[in-house]
């Protein structure tokens, strides 16, 4: 007993470390059922239906490439649309009293001036005839009528030529095609064209040289101007504007009006349904 008492703190330290020494022995062998306990349960493991991939909702990508086509390209702004937040609405007020929104600008004034007709102006050269000369041996003159419906002189000039004197102020005489007494044809050349041209006296000649328009414009329901024939270089004036415009150009699909204060233009166009003008 004498001995337990003075060296039982080398006993219990003996013990202690029996014990760590026997669980340190035993440990390995825990160890190794374990694994074989894991290893026999994941062969038993049988997997009967593959895994599907992940497949995407179509929405999913639909919206993702919407997304990514939006922010490839710039952002398309319209100010200029119906809207109002740029483009405040302009009221006036018609000689009737009326209030109306001008929107396009196409609801009064030189804006809402329409096409009613254009006409195609000819220039037309004609052979009337021979007229023999005055004394035995003179040449035979030839009667030719040239008519532009541009100018104001809608009966046209006639004049006589002969080969002897073929130099007019309005024309010259190429050649006479056939008997000079009685020829099939002329060949003229006008002053203003580069080509010569064939006359008979069946088929005169023809060319479109311009266009007339007649034009209509409404400042109320109840008033209505209109003008006809009118051709370049013509004025019109608008009950309700104060403005004088001039016609300064008519092609055969719209007539363009310049301002005399300022020379802005409008350009009106021929439409078969409804009739729209644009200002420059």
């Amino acid at each position: 007993m004498q001995f337990l008492k003075k060296h039982y703190e080398k006993v219990l330290l003996s013990i202690v470390l029996l014990g760590l020494a026997a669980a340190a022995a035993v440990l390995p062998l825990l160890v190794a059922q374990v694994r074989d306990r894991l290893d026999e349960i994941r062969g038993n493991l049988t997997v009967k239906v593959k895994p599907k991939p992940f497949k995407p909702q179509d929405e999913w990508v639909t919206t993702n490439k919407t997304l990514a086509a939006r922010l490839d390209g710039p952002m398309d702004l319209d100010f200029a649309g119906a809207h109002n937040l740029f483009n405040p609405v302009l009221w006036k007020r018609r000689p009737d009293g009326q209030v109306i929104p001008i929107r396009t600008g196409a609801e009064i004034g030189p804006g809402a001036v329409a096409i009613v007709q254009i006409k195609e102006l000819h220039l037309t050269a004609t052979f009337d005839g021979v007229v023999q000369g005055g004394n035995p041996g003179d040449p035979p003159k030839y009667t030719v009528t040239v008519k532009r419906d541009t100018d104001p002189n809608q009966r046209g000039d006639s004049r006589t030529v002969s080969m002897a004197m073929p130099h007019l102020n309005l024309f010259d005489l190429i050649n006479v095609q056939g008997p000079t007494n009685d020829p099939t044809a002329l060949v003229i050349k006008l002053k203003d064209e580069v080509e010569p041209i064939t006359v008979t006296k069946e088929n005169p000649y023809v060319h479109v040289v311009g266009y007339s328009a007649d034009l209509a414009y409404s400042s109320a329901p109840s008033k209505k101007q209109s003008w006809n024939n009118q051709k370049v270089n013509a004025t019109i004036k608008l009950e309700d504007d104060p403005e004088t415009y001039k016609i300064v150009a008519i092609t055969r699909n719209e007539v363009v009006l310049s301002a005399d204060s300022n020379k802005r233009r409008w350009i009106i166009k021929r439409n078969p349904v409804s009739t729209t003008a644009s200002a420059k």
